[in-house]
């Protein structure tokens, strides 16, 4: 079996094209893996911030729960009381459901 020089040469420019071709790859690879990375930081700050903000949503709201849980019984005291003042002072019964 005799190879020539032009089958040769035809061998040889494959497979530096074949080279060339992973380098390229592979540097491409190396590329979109460090993006890869880079968004990976970015999405985890990205939710750190919004669960950030869940949680003060929460606390305000729970802070508005509690306020206005607070106004009501103390409205709920002030109707009991002038129902108390009522009934001792001027003998008017209020219906009770």
């Amino acid at each position: 079996m005799k190879i020539n020089l032009k089958d040769l040469i035809e061998i040889l420019l494959a497979a530096i094209a074949i080279g060339t071709l992973i380098y390229r790859m592979s540097e491409a690879r190396a590329h979109l893996e460090r993006k890869i990375d880079l968004l990976e930081r970015k999405l985890d700050l990205h939710v750190a911030k919004v669960e950030g903000k869940d949680e003060f949503s929460d606390y305000i709201v729970h802070g508005l729960d509690e306020k206005i849980d607070h106004k009501f019984q103390r409205l709920w005291d002030m109707v009991q009381e002038i129902q108390r003042f009522l009934e001792k002072r001027l003998e008017y019964t209020i219906r009770k459901h």
